[in-house]
């Protein structure tokens, strides 16, 4: 890493690597950005982007439904196509955690790559040409169970207009057009909202938020705008 003061962005995507050296990272996970406040000396301190390279989703559905009102704890089953502003219902694993979560995303933003660079990230070469996406949304835990810090947003994914999936982009600095949650305290009816960042090159286009099943083999729950 350089300087403290200098922020970098190192992305990745589904079956792609991420890479970038500098201070504040981003990994790279086909996202849309748009204009971001410059961060304080603090808040650029050895502040970086990295993507979790298709790490296994931490979701299961079982006895699904076609789809979860707001007051439905019922799962929600594989292949479900929904639209931006419904909710589904999936179970959470983490370790010997385990519960219901209710998933609606809330908003799809397209941004600048100059989010991230006034944000005080150093892009890559390749980077400088993709393209932000902001995807805010909120998460729900309609179980008795102790969720705090399983992180459910770590499964989302982007779907683009030629059907790939990309995995968020993993910011470890702040990006105030996109701010994440820790998911602390999740407990019964706590609920969580959550902005994840999708580095997409600017060829394609954002076309759903999909959550994967976690056998990699059913198709995941799907939100179109």
């Amino acid at each position: 890493m350089v300087a403290a003061s200098v922020a970098v962005l190192s992305v990745l995507a589904s079956g792609c690597g991420s890479g970038g050296d500098g201070g504040k990272v981003a990994d790279r996970s086909h996202e849309t950005a748009e204009e971001a406040h410059s961060p304080t000396a603090a808040e650029r301190s050895d502040a970086s982007v990295a993507s979790p390279a298709d790490a296994p989703p931490s979701s299961r559905s079982l006895e699904p439904s076609s789809g979860a009102s707001s007051g439905d704890t019922t799962l929600t089953k594989a292949g479900t196509r929904l639209k931006l502003g419904e909710s589904a219902v999936v179970e959470v694993t983490s370790g010997t955690k385990k519960g219901l979560v209710r998933i609606k995303p809330i908003t799809i933003e397209k941004g600048s790559i100059q989010d991230l660079v006034q944000s005080g990230f150093t892009l890559k070469e390749e980077q400088k040409s993709a393209v932000p996406y902001y995807v805010r949304v909120s998460y729900t835990n309609v179980s008795d169970s102790d969720l705090s810090y399983t992180g459910p947003e770590a499964a989302l994914q982007a779907v683009d207009d030629h059907k790939q999936r990309t995995s968020p982009a993993i910011l470890f600095g702040k990006l105030e057009k996109c701010p994440t949650s820790t998911f602390a305290a999740f407990t019964k009816n706590v609920a969580h909202e959550d902005c994840r960042t999708f580095l997409l090159p600017a060829s394609t286009s954002l076309d759903a938020i999909a959550y994967p099943m976690p056998d990699f083999k059913s198709a995941p729950i799907e939100w179109r705008r």
